[in-house]
């Protein structure tokens, strides 16, 4: 009895430094310094910590309300949610609008994870997103005279967002979500698992 314990307490080592060795590996190739994580562009330009994060929140909760109306995947919403924060490590909240990097975001992110959405799609949802917040009827954009103007500036700002988020994350724009990583560590546990049930019967 007492070696079997022995052996199951050595197979939940194994198995704790496989994984541990694993995601050390992962984690090594960081994006960002320390101290540009602790010290943001929007820090330095007077935004306190808490407002920062509240910002960040809401910019990621617009993806992902916008990705459920746009029927994309939730691995494309995870990317978008990514790419934004990445983003503002680089560039300050007081310079670059929310809502436009959201934008912005989720349609990279669409276009990253081979599920393409179009921008006038993309424009639509933000539209009807921020009805629902103002209180107001959702009703689509009009695209009139005036209305197709406004759609233009809208889909020009988007465009360049774009190209800005990809010109300050230097195309790094590749997102390896824990899915892997968790599903390896299940497998792992499984497996060791099933060993102890076999030890356990073998013992009997």
């Amino acid at each position: 009895m007492g070696l079997i314990i022995t052996l199951l307490r050595y197979s939940w080592i194994t198995l704790f430094f496989q994984v541990n060795n694993h995601l050390d590996n992962k984690l090594l190739n960081k994006l960002f310094p320390d101290n540009r994580i602790e010290n943001t562009p929007s820090r330095e330009d007077g935004i306190d910590e808490a407002t920062e994060i509240d910002l960040r929140k809401i910019g990621a909760e617009l993806i992902q309300k916008a990705g459920i109306y746009l029927d994309l995947p939730q691995v494309a919403i995870a990317c978008a949610q990514v790419i934004f924060q990445r983003f503002y490590f680089t560039k300050s909240l007081v310079t670059c609008d929310v809502r436009v990097a959201a934008k912005a975001s989720i349609w990279l992110a669409s276009k990253i994870e081979e599920d393409v959405r179009r921008p006038r799609d993309v424009i639509n949802v933000f539209h009807m997103l921020e009805q629902q917040r103002l209180g107001k009827p959702c009703i689509p954009m009009v695209f009139d005279q005036k209305g197709l103007k406004i759609y233009h500036d809208i889909k020009k700002d988007v465009i360049k967002m774009e190209h800005k988020i990809l010109a300050e994350l230097g195309f790094c724009v590749h997102v390896q979500h824990p899915h892997k990583i968790i599903i390896m560590y299940l497998n792992m546990i499984y497996k060791t698992e099933r060993n102890k049930e076999n030890l356990v019967q073998e013992s009997v």
